[in-house]
């Protein structure tokens, strides 16, 4: 019987093994509750069609209109990156290019990457450059938002058919298919078969435990990806070269720096105008929460409480959750309930990028609404703003490394505390 594959835990940090598996299993850590393995029979095919079919999609999306509006005898038709330009008139060039790159650039090149290294599997080609795609891959899989433009349109979509007659075109539905399709292909996409695959694991001279956390043995796994790393012997990865981190306060401090900032830039993004509305001459600006205010008095209750939920209790929600995973880190006697605390961390890490909702409804809006004199939207200067709170919140998430609350906890336990 061949040996059982070892793995170390992400959040916990401790050493699990995965058994031989058959059919579709997702495996569980049962310490924490995470997921730290998926096995299916036959990955490489699923995600290969659908990255091929979602990159047809997205490529048809933009040379189709995307949506069509009528208002008082005007008619004005969007293509999908209608924004770009717009925003470019309106000296947001940087916002527009992150918006781009959030739902546009990032997912195409995902797709490109799932396509090549699925293709190479299934012909038995092996390449070193396989490892700096998978890398990428991994870059791009995390900054993409397509799943969250897809409701910022629908959100936009609830907010004009109250004003205007709204009609669907082919690029609308195209997109929504790509964005489906997309999911499944990332879904199926299992990174860490590619890793094995392309570059074998290398053989661990030392003997790890199951069931011990790997950095009291002296082990820890490439964030990269995910190699079982000696840091008595190295600091450097022997698959994909990557620098191991050794697991220390720099995690915290990074994290601080990051959510000291986000809340300094938070102060203004909700003083100043998110939008401003023209009808017939006259301009009228209006907040993120006045906006809100306004769509719950129109009785637009959902659209009310997505964006209420959205772009302002979820960055509160994160920087508070941080703030206080930071000071359990920094206060060892606080250090309880650890299984809750991951779950809490999960949850914040998750939330992170759905607060760009608002952001994308902004886009939205200022590209289909432009009926000459009679009613335009511009975006406000808080846009930029909040969408630098939303990526601070998301690489404070990203720096903090959840297995700081484990070993701290087990050396509380060690000391008697």
């Amino acid at each position: 019987m061949s040996e059982a594959k070892k793995v170390i835990c992400e959040q916990c940090d401790l050493v699990l093994e995965i058994p031989e598996c058959q059919g579709v299993k997702v495996g569980v850590c049962p310490r924490c509750g995470s997921v730290v393995h998926h096995y299916h029979p036959s990955p490489v095919i699923y995600s290969l069609c659908f990255a091929i079919s979602a990159l047809a999609m997205i490529i048809s999306t933009d040379f189709l209109p995307f949506l069509t509006i009528n208002f008082s005898g005007l008619s004005n038709s969007m293509m999908l990156l209608d924004y770009v330009s717009i925003l470019f008139d309106k000296d947001l060039g940087l916002v527009s290019l992150l918006i781009m790159m959030f739902m546009h650039f990032f997912p195409i090149v995902a797709l490109f990457i799932i396509i090549i290294c699925d293709c190479c599997y299934l012909k038995h080609k092996k390449s070193r450059f396989i490892a700096l795609l998978l890398k990428f891959y991994v870059f791009c899989k995390d900054w993409s938002m397509v799943d969250v433009f897809v409701v910022g349109v629908l959100v936009s979509l609830i907010k004009l058919v109250n004003l205007v007659d709204v009609v669907y075109e082919f690029g609308f539905w195209s997109y929504i298919l790509f964005a489906l399709l997309f999911i499944l292909s990332v879904s199926r996409f299992h990174v860490h078969v590619m890793w094995e695959y392309f570059f074998p694991q290398s053989p661990i001279e030392r003997n790890i435990v199951s069931g011990v956390t790997a950095y009291n043995q002296g082990f820890t796994n490439c964030h990269v990806c995910d190699e079982i790393v000696d840091i008595k012997k190295s600091s450097v990865c022997p698959r994909c070269g990557a620098d191991v981190v050794k697991i220390h306060e720099r995690s915290i401090q990074k994290c601080l720096a990051f959510l000291i900032a986000a809340v300094a830039i938070y102060i203004p993004a909700n003083l100043y105008p998110m939008m401003i509305t023209f009808y017939m001459g006259s301009g009228e600006e209006s907040t993120i929460l006045e906006g809100v205010i306004v769509l719950w008095e129109l009785k637009s209750y959902f659209v009310s409480m997505v964006i209420f939920i959205a772009s302002v209790c979820i960055p509160i929600l994160k920087i508070l959750v941080l703030f206080y995973l930071c000071y359990v880190y920094l206060s060892f006697k606080r250090a309880k309930k650890k299984k809750l605390l991951g779950i809490l961390f999960r949850v914040v890490e998750f939330i992170g990028k759905w607060s760009m909702v608002d952001v994308f409804v902004v886009a939205i809006m200022v590209s289909i609404v432009r009926m000459g004199n009679i009613m335009i939207i511009d975006p406000g200067s808080a846009l930029v703003s909040f969408g630098a709170v939303v990526i601070l919140t998301i690489l404070a998430a990203k720096q903090f490394n959840p297995k700081l609350l484990w070993i701290n906890l087990n050396r509380n336990q060690n000391n008697g505390e």
